[in-house]
């Protein structure tokens, strides 16, 4: 990876001063330990700050479709004892010390726009550490709703609609975003389905492969609706496959119906094409929640590493 153009450019002295600007932190303004406000991830929050920042300074106004996830960073420093911020992520490729951050970004575009550390010193609205992360990124989401001194502009025009996974979901986050008005679509895990409705009416187990597995497909999807008392509407319907995922909705539907959608493969006298079952609630979600993935894979793609000599 050694360039000698760049080597006979780029001084120790140039790269030195880019080095303090990416891990900047200033010990000295930076809340302690036991402090209220006190940020564990304070040594590299900065250049998150920056990405975010900057991404809603140069945009002119942010899609109302956002994708709200979580991202994994190498690092292999040490955590403040007690705050879960730095541990094992198993699972990650080429990690295996690290921590993580939710992010979110709009569905069709990199475009990063709030964050939150992952550790145990946030505020904590609701038991769950999932639901009480979509609340503290909707406390960052909500300034980009308002005009202020330096963004003169509302960057959201209306209140968004959040796509995230099953980590996230539960009964009291749906609530609370048919309260606060907002839009909210994700996978339902098997113990956080509805109470109201009976175990017996949703789908818990996975369906083995047979023939009739194939032909429940083209049914209509169980489909629930709730209106709370603010007049949204909470909805619940099934993936319509094989698996046993649920899907839930808040103030992000209209209807919900069974259609075909075109798949195909290959290409020339290769070329296949097939129908497969599909309706709203399954497209919707499909469409809006694979983004923060795509930014893991294109940086994954940049082949960036160090070298130690």
């Amino acid at each position: 990876m050694f360039s000698r153009e760049i080597a006979s450019t780029f001084t120790k002295t140039r790269w030195l001063e880019m080095k303090r600007c990416y891990k900047l932190c200033n010990n000295l303004t930076s809340k302690k330990k036991g402090d209220p406000d006190c940020e564990p991830a304070y040594k590299f929050n900065c250049i998150w700050d920056v990405i975010c920042h900057n991404a809603n300074a140069l945009t002119l106004f942010a899609e109302s479709d956002q994708c709200f996830d979580e991202t994994s960073h190498a690092f292999d420093g040490w955590g403040e004892a007690g705050t879960g911020l730095i541990g094992l992520v198993l699972g990650k490729p080429n990690i295996t010390c690290g921590g993580q951050l939710c992010l979110v970004s709009d569905v069709h575009q990199i475009r990063p726009r709030a964050c939150v550390h992952r550790h145990k010193l946030h505020v904590e609205h609701h038991n769950c550490t999932g639901q009480n992360e979509v609340r503290l990124i909707w406390d960052h989401l909500q300034p980009l709703l308002n005009a202020n001194t330096f963004q003169p502009r509302s960057l959201l025009r209306e209140k968004p609609h959040i796509a995230c996974n099953n980590f996230f979901s539960g009964d009291d986050m749906i609530q609370f975003a048919a309260t606060e008005g907002f839009g909210l679509t994700m996978t339902c895990r098997h113990d956080r389905l509805p109470k109201t409705i009976p175990k017996k009416r949703l789908c818990k187990k996975k369906t083995q492969v047979c023939k009739r597995s194939p032909a429940a497909r083209w049914m209509h999807p169980i489909f629930c609706l709730r209106q709370h008392q603010n007049g949204a509407l909470i909805q619940l319907t099934t993936f319509q496959s094989t698996s046993s995922c649920n899907l839930m909705h808040a103030n992000a539907m209209n209807s919900n119906s069974l259609h075909a959608s075109a798949k195909e493969r290959g290409k020339g006298n290769h070329k296949r094409q097939w129908a497969m079952e599909m309706n709203e609630s399954r497209r919707l979600y499909l469409d809006s929640y694979g983004r923060i993935d795509s930014i893991d894979h294109l940086i994954n793609n940049c082949s960036m590493c160090h070298r130690q000599e």
